[in-house]
């Protein structure tokens, strides 16, 4: 026997309509209610009656009724016409009912073989729900082709007009039959498994496919979970939500000004500082339309793409998941380059507050200290981590600060060498640094004498904190460890600097260095 609509929740506890399992016609056309993609679009196709969304056709094999329809993958749009146990097609229906086609017997026959033809032949499904392409069919065009091959008329010359295009949907093949049950059988869905097939007394026989492998009778109709889909929305939503916050809060506080404005010097790796600052204050951002940007697409392919088939398909989701992977590569390598730059700029601005340590004892012995001291004009370009002016001259620095690798030769990797030309790193030769010193030293030069009217030349001064020095040559520059600068700076013999030369030396380059706003 077979229940076709259970007691709904809080009704009075009155026996369901039961019909005999013989009562089942081959031919009869089952309605359900699922939970797809497809699911959806079929329900909303319908003018009026949204109880369903697809339709299959009852076959029987033997002793086992099976029910051919076209279902197509939630996720891709692709599939075709199968056929599969009655029990498997309802398990997760929300809502059923069983309906007989108005044919005589003659014609249902032949309405029953182009069925049984359609499910061996395994016709594709259509995605673009086009009654022009006879090769291609979804489910309730299954119905009506079947149908008008075995009457070689159009029993529904009237057909749904759904988003510009004809169709036939599931309330136009409804009114092709005539209810067996009284009502459809509706109950919450995700109820326990095979609960409808299990009111059949028949249950327990075997199913025997038609005439291919069992393992194909699996249903391709992949639900697509309502909260699932609500989570994505959510997250979308909270990521978005969470950027424009940022945003916002980034533009509110960007023009604020303390009480009371002046500037101070910079202090050791200032520049450095804020670079830094500007990095991690856009890395957020960043980092959220790298998650944001993919998510996004991916999103867009999963809903669209589906909709489209043959060619048009083909190439929307071959360039769509290309787009995909190059935004995931440019984003995944900006971000990267974004990290690295950070970590250079951390390093470089601790290896300046550490030569800076280094130097502070020298204040109260009369020298003054400048920090990254950056002059770019027309005849100067100098961009100095430290100077120096005391009553021994003028020192500019440089710090090159690295991070320890792999030697690739027999020299040890905390050690460097410096030839009086080059400085010699475990992983190789450095050719610029020093050169680069030089010519800023030079033009450092230049600058004080036109600047000050004193020619004084400055001592060019190379630190590696953290690293062995070892000295193989002498050049123009000293190079040492930061824990060496203090002593190579105050122990230098040179021409002498009366108080009045370090005064004015000083003035100078407050007016290139006083830059902090309070």
């Amino acid at each position: 026997m077979l229940h076709l609509r259970p007691r709904p929740a809080g009704a009075p506890a009155a026996a369901p309509p039961v019909i005999p399992v013989s009562a089942l016609h081959e031919g009869d056309l089952v309605f359900r209610r699922g939970h797809g993609l497809w699911s959806e679009l079929f329900a909303e196709a319908s003018a009026h009656d949204h109880r369903f969304s697809h339709v299959g056709i009852l076959l029987r094999t033997g002793n086992t009724w099976l029910v051919a329809h076209a279902s197509a993958n939630g996720f891709t749009g692709h599939g075709r016409t199968e056929a599969e146990p009655l029990e498997a097609f309802l398990q997760d229906a929300s809502a059923v009912e069983i309906r007989r086609p108005r044919l005589a017997p003659a014609p249902l026959g032949l309405f029953i073989a182009a069925v049984r033809g359609a499910v061996l032949a395994h016709t594709p499904f259509d995605p673009a729900f086009s009654l022009a392409t006879p090769d291609r069919i979804y489910c309730t065009e299954l119905v009506w082709q079947a149908w008008v091959r075995a009457t070689d008329t159009d029993p529904l010359p009237g057909k749904t007009l759904w988003r510009g295009r004809t169709i036939v949907s599931i309330e136009d093949v409804l009114s092709l039959g005539e209810v067996v049950s009284e009502q459809p059988w509706d109950r919450p869905p995700n109820r326990q498994k095979n609960v409808w097939f299990r009111r059949i007394v028949a249950a327990g026989l075997r199913p025997d496919p038609l005439e291919h492998d069992a393992a194909q009778d699996l249903n391709t109709d992949v639900r697509m979970n309502p909260s699932l889909a609500s989570g994505l929305l959510c997250y979308c939503v909270v990521l978005a939500a969470a950027g424009a916050a940022l945003f916002h809060w980034q533009r509110t506080t960007r023009h604020r000004r303390p009480p009371v404005e002046f500037k101070l010097l910079r202090g050791p790796g200032e520049l450095s500082l804020r670079a830094l600052r500007r990095i991690e204050a856009t890395l957020p951002l960043l980092l959220l339309a790298a998650v944001l940007l993919p998510l996004f697409l991916g999103m867009v392919l999963f809903l669209y793409v589906p909709l489209m088939q043959g060619l048009p398909h083909v190439i929307v989701t071959t360039l769509g998941w290309a787009a995909e992977l190059a935004l995931l590569y440019f984003a995944g390598r900006h971000v990267y380059r974004r990290l690295v730059a950070r970590r250079t700029l951390e390093l470089r601005y601790l290896g300046e507050r550490a030569v800076a340590e280094e130097l502070a004892p020298l204040l109260p012995l009369g020298f003054r200290l400048f920090h990254d001291v950056a002059i770019h004009g027309v005849e100067s370009d100098v961009d100095l981590d430290h100077v120096v002016v005391g009553p021994n001259g003028v020192t500019v620095i440089e710090c090159e600060p690295r991070q320890r690798e792999t030697a690739k030769t027999a020299q040890r990797d905390h050690e460097v060498t410096f030839d009086g030309k080059n400085i010699v790193w475990p992983w190789g030769p450095d050719r610029d640094t020093v050169a680069n010193l030089e010519g800023e030293a030079a033009s450092f030069t230049k600058w004080l004498m036109q600047t000050t009217g004193y020619r004084i030349q400055a001592y060019p001064l190379l630190t590696v904190p953290g690293w062995w020095v070892d000295i193989t040559g002498r050049g123009l520059i000293e190079v040492v460890n930061h824990k060496q600068v203090l002593h190579a700076v105050n122990e230098r013999t040179a021409t002498p600097l009366e108080p009045e030369q370090v005064e004015k030396i000083c003035r100078e380059l407050e007016l290139h260095c006083r830059d902090v706003e309070f």
